[in-house]
């Protein structure tokens, strides 16, 4: 889960390192995580996809969530990215320099097809 790149600064390697290496230092209000208490006592944290009166759309890492306004208690918006901080700690030089490649490729790839 993360921003869309699509006309982002693909280009550009220090605006892609900041978002990388520091992905909460500027959020955009379409980005910023919100944290969802519900009345059942539950809580939930994602993105608001979208929303009307009655149902806003929560994407969370693991699946996309309707959840009717009436079972929500509280929320509350973070100044947190959806994006993971230590997002490359886990990962081989050849790694990093082949994610960043990617990231600057001017065309999108397409997925794989299964």
């Amino acid at each position: 889960m993360g921003p869309e790149l699509t006309g982002a600064q693909r280009n550009n390697l220090d605006y892609l390192l900041e978002n990388i290496l520091n992905p909460s230092s500027v959020v955009g209000k379409e980005s910023r995580m919100i944290i969802a208490r519900k009345t059942d006592g539950r809580v939930l944290n994602g993105l608001v996809v979208s929303r009307d009166d009655q149902k806003p759309t929560l994407q969370t890492a693991i699946e996309l969530l309707t959840v009717p306004s009436d079972e929500v208690e509280e929320t509350k918006v973070t100044g947190k990215s959806a994006m993971p901080d230590g997002l490359l700690q886990n990962l081989s030089p050849e790694e990093v320099r082949d994610l960043i490649g990617y990231l600057m490729s001017p065309i999108q790839v397409k997925a794989a097809s299964k």
